[in-house]
């Protein structure tokens, strides 16, 4: 539970943001609860990476699974992620005044803080998966936000790219899954040595260009 309290934490807040009529009619009231989200999930990430620990979530074959734990370079993303999303909402807050569905921005931006967050402690390449391309959808509306026709063109263009990422992606980690021991973040990594490191390179090329083609846009 105390890895998924960082998932869970921000995700509830910004679906609150989304839906309560009230704070969408008082600006200084869901500012308030905005940064004190932010606030809170800053220290639900410290907490979670000073016990450690590992949680399975769900079992889906045999040898597929997803899980979070915490290691060394999960736990730095996942400090870094939350303190950087604090300062940057922090930023937000007197900017947004000028724009407008505030609350909207609020909402999606807390749900993208806790998927990130879930990014960082996945244990396993398929959680990675899973939880980056929940990244992709739910930054989606952020880019969309102004809703003018540029927004729209660069929504557009942002989900065409994200879509074909996401499918290479995935055919990278099934051709991985068929040579390899397992798909978990483990020490030393997971590559059998059987001859076959040639067609993993390859798979893991395409795990690399489908899940960086965000850095393209």
């Amino acid at each position: 539970m105390r890895l998924l309290l960082p998932i869970i934490w921000p995700i509830a807040a910004g679906c609150i943001l989304l839906s309560a009529g009230a704070l969408r009619k008082n600006r200084k009231t869901a500012d308030a609860v905005f940064l004190a989200a932010l606030a809170a999930e800053a220290v639900l990430v410290c907490l979670a990476v000073a016990g450690g620990g590992s949680v399975k979530l769900l079992r889906l074959t045999e040898t597929i699974t997803l899980g979070l734990s915490v290691d060394a370079v999960g736990s730095l993303f996942a400090v870094l992620t939350s303190v950087m999303f604090l300062l940057v909402g922090i930023y937000a807050v007197p900017y947004m005044k000028h724009e407008k569905d505030q609350n909207r921005f609020y909402g999606f931006y807390l749900i993208v803080t806790g998927v990130l967050t879930g990014v960082d402690f996945a244990s396993d390449l398929i959680t990675f998966y899973v939880f980056y391309e929940m990244m992709t959808l739910t930054s989606l509306p952020l880019v969309l936000h102004e809703l003018t026709k540029e927004a729209v063109q660069a929504g557009f263009k942002y989900l065409f790219y994200s879509v074909g990422g996401a499918f290479l992606a995935l055919f990278g980690i099934f051709c991985l899954a068929n040579v390899c021991g397992g798909l978990g973040f483990v020490p030393g990594g997971i590559l059998i040595p059987d001859g076959t490191g040639g067609f993993a390179a390859g798979a893991a090329g395409q795990i690399i260009a489908g899940s960086g083609r965000t850095l393209l846009l």
